[in-house]
């Protein structure tokens, strides 16, 4: 049969639990200790990068929003700027049409005055060769 010592059974009971309590305390408690603290290392850092995502999101729709209102406002400072030049092109043209209006009524001002003028000057000369066509005609008879 077999035979079971007590002694030695109680010896190895005290051995396993002297073990046990040796590699509790100087393993498994600073292996716990210290893979709770990387755990609670990694969670942190999960947490952070989490919050740096959501910035980055809210950051994102941020800057979206800004650059949909410099382009609206671009826009507007460009049509704002193109009716500016199209008033200013109307007002140049309208200017430019009296102008040229203007100087088309003096040259034909000038060119009646000037009709005017020679035919003033026609008319007193056409004494003078009436008087010498006379003298002509009759120094020729």
């Amino acid at each position: 049969m077999l035979n079971i010592n007590v002694w030695d059974l109680l010896w190895t009971f005290v051995n396993f639990f002297v073990l046990y309590c040796l590699l509790n305390k100087f393993l498994f408690q600073p292996l716990t200790s210290f893979m709770e603290a990387r755990q609670a290392k990694i969670d942190a850092g999960l947490t952070a990068e989490r919050k740096a995502q959501e910035t980055l999101v809210a950051d994102k729709t941020l800057l979206d929003k800004e650059r949909a209102r410099c382009s609206k406002e671009a826009k507007q400072i460009l049509d704002k700027a193109r009716a500016e030049c199209g008033e200013r092109q109307a007002l140049l043209l309208d200017q430019a049409r009296d102008e040229s209006h203007r100087a088309r009524r003096q040259m034909r001002d000038d060119a009646q005055a000037l009709g005017r003028k020679e035919l003033e000057s026609l008319r007193s000369s056409l004494g003078r060769l009436a008087a010498l066509l006379a003298d002509t005609l009759l120094q020729r008879k």
